[in-house]
């Protein structure tokens, strides 16, 4: 089952990823051709510094991007996101970010990079941000984090697997222990805040596990 984040977000401020060396995946389905500001997800100081997943720019035309403190990454736009799914990604290493997207789960799409950002991250976030941003409009299935910077590779083995591929430097926010269900219980040192609801929409893919 997928999950609908609209009324609710996970943060934590231990084991949090660095601006150098972090991913994260996940299949979404938008909800509204025209959001309000939201973050999907990231990492950020609170401050100045960040490497977040969230809107760029208003209504259809706007995108769901990748941001550092050095520019965007423009994934898909907000009419190609309404109610289809989509998987989304991005891989932090020392130099640059990298988005992702994927329609089918069997290839992925190098949307760009934008140089990475630095300092020190001080918190991680499912549908917020340590700037008082809004949350996702919309579900959300195959959350993954990762203290490390994948290759589009290991990205892509991730792509199709709800069960992960890579499990070093990984956390399941929205995955219980026995993969069989969805756990609100802060898996990963992430706090629920809000409310959750299940669905049983799911991305029409050939899964591997």
């Amino acid at each position: 089952m997928s999950v609908d984040i609209t009324s609710g977000n996970l943060s934590g401020t231990t084991n949090v990823p660095s601006f150098t060396a972090s991913s994260f995946c996940a299949w979404v389905r938008l909800a509204t051709s025209s959001p309000a500001d939201y973050t999907l997800a990231g990492v950020d100081d609170a401050v100045t510094h960040y490497i977040l997943m969230g809107r760029s720019g208003a209504g259809p035309t706007g995108f769901l991007s990748v941001g550092t403190d050095a520019g965007v990454v423009d994934l898909r736009t907000h009419a190609q996101l309404l109610n289809t799914w989509t998987w989304v990604a991005y891989s932090a290493g020392p130099v640059n970010t990298i988005g992702y997207y994927s329609l089918d789960g069997e290839t992925i799409v190098n949307a760009g990079s934008v140089a990475s950002s630095t300092g020190t991250p001080t918190g991680k976030y499912i549908s917020t941000d340590g700037f008082g941003d809004g949350g996702w409009s919309g579900l959300i299935v195959g959350v993954k984090m990762f203290d490390s910077a994948l290759s589009s590779d290991q990205l892509l083995l991730e792509a199709a697997r709800l069960r992960p591929s890579a499990t070093s430097n990984l956390w399941l926010p929205l995955l219980n222990n026995s993969n069989t269900g969805v756990d609100w219980s802060g898996t990963a040192d992430m706090t629920p805040s809000g409310s959750f609801s299940s669905s049983r929409l799911m991305p029409s893919i050939p899964w591997k596990g």
